[in-house]
């Protein structure tokens, strides 16, 4: 629509008072967009199938690029689908020993800390499923 073209979105919010109600509009505008690099770390997400977990840290480098919204749509690769985002769990660790720098013992430690949280998880969903079938079991 034009309200998009424009990067300008309409919202309008109903607010209840007491049995009136009124109507608020309000716009938000985007113009520029900035885009940081942060640096890649080994992770603790357990959330991973298997090896080592890579997330980004909390530190960026500080030459930041500055853009018009609408110069960064007009030139940006296609998003990438959900599976083109996904790294295999070989790429990983060659990513981590490799490009970041991590020894095979740092990642073999992540990846030892991974799969105990992964039995934690497990044996606390177990023990959830165990009390809630008790509780069932002495209601009736």
């Amino acid at each position: 629509s034009n309200e998009r073209e424009n990067n300008t979105f309409q919202i309008k919010i109903d607010m209840s008072k007491s049995n009136s109600y009124r109507q608020l509009e309000r716009s938000v505008n985007f113009d520029r967009i900035e885009i940081r690099h942060y640096r890649r770390e080994i992770g603790d997400n357990p959330s991973v199938s298997s090896g080592v977990p890579i997330s980004i840290g909390w530190d960026y480098e500080q030459d930041t690029i500055m853009l018009p919204i609408d110069e960064y749509e007009k030139n940006r690769a296609p998003r990438r689908r959900k599976q083109e985002l996904m790294l295999s769990a070989y790429d990983r660790e060659l990513i981590a020993f490799e490009t970041m720098g991590y020894s095979e013992e740092r990642i073999f430690n992540a990846i030892e800390m991974v799969e105990q949280a992964k039995r934690d998880r497990k044996r606390s969903l177990k023990s959830c499923r165990l009390r809630r079938a008790y509780r069932v079991r002495n209601i009736n």
